[in-house]
């Protein structure tokens, strides 16, 4: 049922020139389905709160035709400072970035990088860690996010005031 909502959802959303870039749903200890969506305007344009209720409605709407308004706990949200990545794209766009990746499989003895970019190369991540250079491919990657810089963000900040 959810895998239609999904497709459903993608649809609608190319409609607004919004990208799916996350769609996970779990069950409550109280088995209420709980429904997580993450948004992003194509070219990575800010995603405002217009563009979230634009979403949850389409899925309100969706959810009332198949008798299911009310029944499930949704969240629509737009990427954050510490922004997951989840397509070579993404790692191009960031790539000067400071980021943190899990990988699935430890490679050199490590599961948990921290660190930069310094090459992508036909699907090949070369990820500076602690000094050293190891390359990855995406499918090695279980999960990456960006690290934010909070004193330059800090900084950023104390200047719009």
């Amino acid at each position: 049922m959810f895998d239609d909502l999904k497709s459903f959802l993608e649809e609608q959303a190319k409609n607004f020139g919004i990208n799916i870039l996350k769609f996970s749903i779990w069950r409550s200890s109280a088995n209420t389905p709980n429904l997580d969506i993450l948004i992003e305007k194509e070219g990575y344009v800010a995603t405002g709160i217009d563009d979230c209720t634009k979403i949850h409605k389409q899925i309100n709407l969706w959810l009332k035709n198949e008798n299911m308004l009310g029944k499930v706990k949704i969240v629509v949200r737009s990427p954050s400072v510490d922004r997951e990545l989840f397509t070579m794209q993404d790692f191009e766009k960031f790539r000067s970035e400071k980021m943190a990746i899990t990988l699935k499989d430890p490679i050199e003895g490590q599961r948990n990088l921290k660190g930069f970019i310094k090459s992508i190369k036909d699907e090949i991540i070369g990820f500076e860690n602690e000094g050293s250079l190891i390359e990855v491919s995406l499918e090695d990657v279980e999960k990456a996010r960006l690290v934010p810089d909070w004193a330059k963000i800090m900084k950023e900040s104390k200047g719009k005031n």
